[in-house]
């Protein structure tokens, strides 16, 4: 049995039961990221993936709002299965240029996972479809809508596909993850959120 379609059988068991497991995207090769965004920088970068269920953050106080604590499993993610423990909302704000002197409108986007273990910030396409954030294959940004992915474009920040590497395929972007009424974060020391 090949190893896409024993995933393709795991994704669709997920999906058809609801097992409370996030699929990640696992990255295995090494190289370079072909963005602005360099080898240093990208502890704190954010990756657009296609292929996650959930988006990550590496620690619950990212959330601007806590659903959950519940404890999961992730899989699929390097090769590891790391636990996430918590689920929540961030509320969060992309760069739109790589100098990071404008930043879109605050968007508040559901469906993240807690995961102490894992070294990258991930967001969901599919999951932050759901709260008017889409990307644009055509012109590599990504942009915010409230009325769906045909609709009016509210604010866009670019994307750069990482083209080889460990993350190749994922989108990586500067975004800055708020509180609730817009301030950043106490804790957050980023270079995202003291140009936010």
């Amino acid at each position: 049995m090949s190893r896409k379609w024993k995933r393709g059988v795991y994704l669709a068991v997920v999906l058809l039961l609801g097992t409370g497991v996030a699929v990640v995207n696992r990255r295995t090769r090494t190289s370079h990221v072909a963005s602005d965004i360099d080898g240093n920088e990208l502890d704190t970068a954010t990756l657009v993936d296609s292929g996650s269920t959930n988006g990550v953050v590496p620690d619950k106080s990212m959330f601007a709002i806590l659903q959950s604590n519940r404890r999961q499993l992730l899989r699929g993610v390097g090769g590891t299965s790391p636990y996430a423990d918590g689920e929540g909302t961030c509320n969060m704000a992309f760069s739109k240029n790589a100098d990071m002197t404008d930043f879109t409108m605050p968007r508040m986007v559901g469906g993240f996972l807690a995961a102490p273990q894992q070294p990258h910030r991930l967001l969901s396409e599919g999951a932050a479809m759901q709260y008017g954030v889409y990307r644009d294959t055509i012109n590599s940004e990504l942009f915010l809508s409230d009325s769906g992915v045909n609709g009016t474009r509210v604010d866009t920040a670019p994307l750069q596909c990482a083209s080889d590497g460990p993350l190749r395929g994922l989108f990586p972007l500067r975004a800055v993850y708020l509180n609730v009424d817009g301030s950043v974060r106490d804790d957050d020391k980023t270079a995202e959120a003291g140009a936010y």
